[in-house]
């Protein structure tokens, strides 16, 4: 008998490694606006282009690049921003739409404190009908891209860190859908 996959759910995994030269720029840019009191705060509902979005892209193209090579695919950049989580703060369960990819850059993150994204997959476990859940492995400078459909969060951030974790996201759509 042989094992075969009727379906895969890919990431893709790259390394900023040149992220901390650029890091206080970047951050002199931001701009956020406060969601949940003293926690959670973005740029995401500014709905204008982010100050810092041709410094941050200089930066990430490389990999944006890299990665649309992997899928045979141009994709556009169609909405970048940024969020901040620090005591508790997270981000509940939500996807990015049904079309395109999403990538999230981890800019400050204190990996023995913050945990990356956690992904829900598609389906549940076939045996137990348990809710199958992954977090990859991330460290500060990794950027990671999934398709925009899966279900993720970001998961709590330690209630008396003085570490905050921010990330960048974005959305990626197929030159062929964009209207």
């Amino acid at each position: 008998m042989k094992e075969e996959s009727l379906f895969t759910v890919p990431y893709y995994k790259d390394h900023i490694s040149n992220w901390r030269q650029h890091k206080e720029e970047i951050f002199s840019m931001l701009d956020y606006i406060e969601v949940q009191p003293k926690r959670f705060y973005t740029d995401y509902f500014k709905h204008s282009t982010p100050k810092y979005y041709d410094k941050l892209m200089e930066i990430l193209s490389p990999s944006v690049d890299k990665f649309c090579e992997l899928i045979n695919t141009k994709l556009k950049v169609v909405s970048l921003w940024s969020q901040k989580y620090q005591n508790g703060a997270s981000h509940e369960i939500h996807n990015h739409g049904s079309l395109g990819y999403s990538a999230v850059f981890y800019a400050n993150l204190d990996e023995k404190e913050h945990r990356g994204t956690e992904f829900i997959s598609p389906f549940n476990n076939f045996l137990t009908g348990n809710i199958i859940k992954f977090t990859p492995n991330i460290v500060e400078g990794d950027i990671i891209f999934f398709p925009a459909v899966i279900m993720h969060k970001s998961p709590p951030t330690v209630l008396d860190s003085e570490s905050q974790r921010i990330i960048f996201s974005m959305n990626l759509k197929s030159l062929t859908f964009i209207v």
